[in-house]
């Protein structure tokens, strides 16, 4: 209820190169006694042996032959200008993914505005600005049950299957059974529109599992207001009308509402309701928390409730019960 080119390993002599003893690289005999002097370029009268090209002279010492210079392999030059091409085109994919990424980061900061999760409070266009509403009149109690005993209240006690009602140590205790239900009692009398209720809860049970709060304008079982916090320090206000259930205000935290420690000592909290109209104001502790507008119900009977989540056996003490209005207004 609530809720994956070739090997080039062997280099060829370079022309004009020889050993040692010998033959040079074109087969011709040479002598061990090789003069570093350059020869002349022929003799002039030597007969010139078809088919072999004369002799070109040597270069000077340590200029490079220009005949022996490897020339630049096309291949490699495209190979370098596509890898150059593809390197641009990385860069620039990645500027694209870069800007594509800060604008989705963007659109999602604001989607997120708009959806509900625990512990993010969502504009909710009825809600309005806190103003006080029974503050500056003059109320009287027109209900009080302290809830310690039953000799001294007219709460219900009772136990079956899935609720227990019962008087234990001074406070009265409503323990609902099953997950995801709502159990409650109600207070005799009728009260209309301006009306102040507030009572002392305790949540007795794991706090993240259970929730107590108050009652207010009380038609039937499928029509009426809820106002509760959880141990855990939520609060919400609901309303049953035919049957389904609206949000008024979802459960929103508040350090206002005291939580349990490490201590063990449970927590209690003040929770009051006022309702003045079609106005209505939520307290915890005498702290404010919001106000909101609705115009479904103008009076009712009141009641405390409980309500579990996931897991049930839900457990909330309340005591000190107390209902105002103004000194114009009675319960009746």
């Amino acid at each position: 209820m609530i809720r994956t080119d070739a090997d080039m390993n062997s280099t060829p002599k370079q022309a004009g190169q020889v050993e040692a003893t010998g033959t040079d690289s074109r087969g011709v005999s040479v002598s061990d006694s090789y003069s570093n002097q350059p020869p002349s370029p022929w003799h002039a009268d030597a007969e010139e042996s078809p088919g072999v090209p004369p002799e070109l002279p040597p270069l000077p010492p340590g200029q490079p032959d220009p005949s022996l210079e490897t020339p630049r392999s096309p291949r490699r030059s495209r190979m370098f200008w596509l890898l150059l091409g593809g390197a641009g085109c990385l860069v620039v994919v990645l500027l694209v993914a870069c800007v594509g990424f800060v604008i989705s980061l963007v659109f999602i900061v604001e989607s997120d505005t708009s959806t509900r999760s625990p512990g993010v409070v969502p504009a909710v266009p009825d809600r309005i600005a806190p103003t006080p509403l029974m503050n500056g009149a003059t109320q009287e109690i027109v209900f009080q049950d302290t809830l310690a005993s039953a000799v001294d209240s007219r709460m219900i006690v009772d136990e079956d299957e899935t609720v227990r009602y019962a008087f234990e140590e001074g406070r009265y205790l409503i323990t609902v059974k099953p997950a995801d239900q709502i159990a409650w009692g109600l207070v005799e009398g009728m009260y209309d529109d301006t009306v102040a209720i507030q009572v002392v809860t305790a949540v007795e049970s794991d706090p993240a599992q259970a929730a107590g709060g108050i009652m207010f304008h009380y038609q039937d079982e499928a029509n009426f207001y809820l106002y509760t916090i959880s141990g855990n320090g939520f609060y919400s206000l609901e309303l049953l009308e035919n049957n389904q259930w609206i949000t008024l205000i979802d459960w929103t935290p508040s350090e206002a509402i005291v939580v349990g420690s490490a201590s063990g000592i449970t927590p209690t909290n003040t929770l009051r309701v006022e309702v003045m109209g079609n106005r209505i104001a939520l307290f915890v502790n005498n702290i404010r928390l919001e106000e909101t507008v609705d115009n479904t119900f103008t009076e009712g009977e009141v009641g405390l409730a409980t309500s579990t989540f996931d897991l049930g056996d839900g457990r909330v003490a309340f005591r000190d019960l107390v209902i105002m209005q103004p000194a114009s207004g009675t319960g009746r």
